[in-house]
Order: C-alpha cells, then sequence, then structure tokens
C-alpha cells in the first residue's frame, strides 16, 4: 500500500536514489520496483541487525527519511541512523525522534491508507495528480517459471484458473466461511471448467485443507509452500482471484486480477 506513494516521491525527486528499508516479507515485494534504488531488510525484534542497519544508514548519509509505519521502532531507526531530515505521523511516543511531525487529525484517520501514506510524500513534494494505483512488478523469469510449475500439477497456460485464499492475517472476523470458498470452487470447476488453486501461508494451512476437502473436487493447494515472490507470478496467472482482506488481496489488486 504504501507503493503510490514511493513512486510519487520517485516523479518528485527523479535524481534521487532512494532506499526502502522494510521487514522481510515486504522487502521480497519491492525488489523489482522501478521506483526504488535498493531495498534493506530489518527486523526490529533482532537488536543487533536492527543497530547494523543504523551503522549502515550513518555510512550512507541519508538526506530525507520518510517513515510510512507508525511505530516508534521505525523512528528510532532514522534517528540512530543519523538521517538529517524525518518525516511521519507525530505519534506512538514518538515525537522527539522525527525532525518533521505530521499532525493526525480526524479526518486523515479516516482516509484509505494509501492516501495515509501519500499525505506524508505530500510534506516533501507534489501529490496531486499522483496515480493511486499499487505497484507490484513480476518478472518474465518469474512468469516462466510459475507457468512451467502449473504444466506439472496439471494447469494447462490457456486454462480458467480460478485462486481462493480462504485464510486472513486477523482470524476469523475477517474470514469468510470455508464451506462457502468451498461451494464457489465447486461451482466454478462445474459450470466453467476452471481449475482451483488455493493459496494462503503455513499458518492457513489448516483452513486450506477444509476448503479442498468440503469442496469434493480436485484442487491444488498451494498454502503454505510458495514465497511472496513465487505467489506474484501464480496470482497474476489466475483469472479471478477470490479472497479474504489480507495481503494476498493487495497483490491481486496491484497485478489488475479481479478480486
Amino acid at each position: 500500500l504504501t507503493t503510490p506513494a514511493i513512486s510519487a516521491l520517485h516523479r518528485g525527486f527523479p535524481e534521487a536514489a532512494i532506499t526502502v528499508v522494510a521487514r522481510p516479507w515486504v522487502a521480497a515485494l519491492l525488489e523489482a520496483n522501478e521506483d526504488i534504488t535498493d531495498v534493506w531488510e530489518v527486523d526490529e525484534r533482532n537488536r543487533l541487525k536492527f543497530l547494523a542497519v543504523a551503522a549502515r544508514m550513518r555510512r550512507q548519509r541519508f538526506d530525507l527519511g520518510i517513515l510510512f509505519p507508525n511505530s516508534f521502532a521505525s523512528a528510532l531507526l532514522l534517528a540512530l541512523g543519523g538521517v538529517r531530515r524525518r518525516i511521519g505521523y507525530d505519534r506512538d511516543g514518538r515525537r522527539f525522534l522525527l525532525t518533521d511531525r505530521i499532525v493526525v487529525t480526524d479526518e486523515i484517520l479516516k482516509v484509505h491508507q494509501v492516501e495515509y501514506y501519500l499525505n506524508i510524500v505530500g510534506q516533501v513534494c507534489d501529490i496531486k495528480n499522483s496515480p493511486r494505483r499499487l505497484v507490484l512488478n513480476v518478472l518474465p523469469t518469474e512468469r516462466e517459471w510459475m507457468s512451467a510449475f502449473l504444466q506439472t500439477q496439471g494447469v494447462g497456460e490457456t486454462e480458467l484458473l480460478v485462486g481462493l485464499n480462504p485464510g486472513a492475517h486477523y482470524g476469523n472476523a475477517k474470514r469468510w466461511f470455508p464451506e462457502r470458498f468451498a461451494a464457489v470452487a465447486r461451482y466454478c470447476a462445474q459450470h466453467y471448467g476452471a481449475k482451483i488453486v488455493i493459496t494462503g501461508s503455513q499458518y492457513e494451512a489448516e483452513i486450506a485443507r477444509e476448503v479442498a476437502a468440503r469442496a469434493e473436487i480436485p484442487v491444488l493447494n498451494l498454502s503454505g509452500q510458495l514465497t511472496l515472490r513465487q505467489l506474484a507470478p501464480l496470482i497474476a496467472r489466475c483469472s479471478v482471484y477470490i479472497t479474504n482482506d489480507c495481503g494476498s488481496m493487495h497483490i491481486a489488486a496491484a497485478l489488475g486480477v479481479p478480486l
């Protein structure tokens, strides 16, 4: 959801080198982003690695830091890294770590997350005509690998492929019922001749197995078996992706796959 803001920043500073520091799972999705010069991984739970990233920042002497996360740790990292100008929302007790503090208003808390992030970049460049489309680039080699893999699983290049993602990070509150995913899978297979693939993380393997069993048709269950860089070309291959509100939904939206 930060990619429209990163694109706006790149347009505002076309000659600047843009380095994104992110958790490993986010960093993987940004690797092929043409608006980004470099991607560094960080995990605030590992103190030594956290400090190592801060030391690396000091050596680079960054002029500007845009804080998309609201966390205290993200602001601390930029301060320890010696970033000269640090812009972010004034919240979570991190006011003293910011050079440019953005007031958190009732209005900004009601906007879509994409607008929330764009508002930060808007402090340093014009965002008025910036596209709001999410950005995720899938490399040709990744598409070719996924096509070959699917063929080994009995899915031809021209066959209709429907993706199901029955899990959700925050549990049952954001989940459609497994039996309904199963019913959709069965309908698509019987009425459209579609092949069905189920995706999800390793933590969602149980619900994926339940959907597969309830569907009572052959399905390809890949829950917990793919990296995010492998998941992206799989979703791109789908004719439609049926999912709960989760990270995979945003991947599909960025790739223009019907949801």
